[in-house]
């Protein structure tokens, strides 16, 4: 009996021991378990790290890449996110991080040369309006050259400063336009010959709209309502249009002159017929003192009306004519030189012929009376 108790005794030890041999392996299971979960986590944390830290060198290399053309930081940081901000590290993996943002920064650098290349181009088409401008309108150029250096200080845009140069080049050609029609004025239907060649309307006064729809089809205001680049076209067309304005002004004067040549004017006129009544005048002066030649061949005592009258004795033109015929000759010249005189004289009562010693001939005479 003794010895059962006592192997009895011993089995329960042997089965406590057990128990604690199967708990404590339940403990070390559970605390190898635990420490799996957590070398799990670390490796999590060490993996998240080691992704931060792949993306932030990454970019960092990225950002100082870009940063060595003309991006600043905050640019080239504004400009890579656009391309990365799709990126999960968690998602991708470690190995295509590398990846990932190389092949986000071969996308920023195809944007930067299509940057480049378009301000390339805004730059090209600054200069040739500029160029162009201050070849047409030299009295600009000091503006324009202004505009310019405002572009490159940054203090405006390149649409801007196109969008100035167009308005301040349509002012200078309207004005050109209008000062020829001012210069070339009313008289002999220049200025309306001139304005039809231009296709401006005539049948009022004309304003800087009339020039506008002659020249680009849309009126003033219209104008103001484009977009730069149509601005820039209907601005070409007001240059074009102020260039031909010049020629047809030209053409204008030309043609006049070429007619007025060919057909004498008015004034033309009336000085040849004053000319023949001077060449007139003188003829009849010059028989007028022939005739006071002849009378004074004629003694006083005979010169007489009636029964007795002398005549002219003098071989000559006048021989045998009577004294009272002379007179009376030389009283209706005298009439006519009058009246020939009073027609070439101006307007103050001068006489309107160059040589004024001609009228002194003959002092005495009725010329000169």
């Amino acid at each position: 009996m003794s010895d059962f108790l006592d192997e009895a005794k011993f089995l329960n030890e042997a089965i406590n021991l057990q128990n604690q041999q199967l708990q404590l392996a339940t403990n070390q299971f559970k605390f190898m378990e635990a420490g799996i979960a957590m070398a799990r986590q670390q490796a999590e944390v060490v993996k998240q790290d080691s992704l931060n830290n792949s993306i932030k060198q990454a970019r960092g290399e990225t950002v100082k890449f870009l940063s060595g053309f003309d991006y600043t930081k905050e640019n080239a940081l504004q400009e890579l996110a656009e391309f990365t901000n799709g990126i999960d590290p968690n998602v991708i993996g470690d190995r295509n991080v590398q990846t990932a943002l190389a092949t986000a920064r071969q996308q920023v650098m195809v944007h930067y040369q299509e940057r480049k290349d378009r301000e390339r181009i805004q730059d090209d088409n600054l200069n040739t309006t500029v160029n162009l401008y201050a070849k047409a309108y030299p009295e600009m150029a000091s503006s324009l050259i202004n505009m310019r250096s405002q572009v490159l200080s940054g203090e405006t845009t390149h649409e801007q400063a196109i969008q100035q140069m167009n308005i301040a080049s349509t002012g200078v050609a309207i004005k050109k336009v209008m000062g020829l029609l001012s210069s070339i004025g009313t008289k002999d239907g220049l200025q309306e010959s001139l304005a039809q060649s231009l296709g401006i309307r005539t049948d009022k006064t004309i304003t800087t709209n009339d020039l506008f729809v002659a020249a680009t089809g849309r009126g003033q205001d219209d104008f103001q309502k484009r977009s730069v680049e149509e601005q820039s076209n209907l601005a070409s067309k007001l240059n074009a249009f102020a260039f031909n304005a010049e020629s047809q002004y030209n053409n204008v004067i030309e043609s006049f002159k070429a007619t007025r040549e060919r057909q004498p004017t008015t004034q033309s006129i009336d000085d040849k017929i004053k000319a023949e009544k001077v060449k007139l005048m003188f003829e009849k002066q010059r028989r007028y003192d022939d005739l006071e030649q002849a009378i004074k061949t004629i003694p006083d005592k005979g010169r007489t009306h009636g029964e007795g009258e002398r005549r002219v004795t003098a071989k000559g033109e006048f021989k045998d004519r009577k004294y009272s015929d002379l007179v009376a000759e030389q009283t209706s010249l005298m009439r006519d030189i009058e009246k020939l005189k009073a027609d070439v004289k101006g307007e103050e009562g001068k006489p309107d012929i160059k040589d004024k010693d001609l009228l002194n001939e003959g002092q005495g005479s009725p010329a000169t009376r």
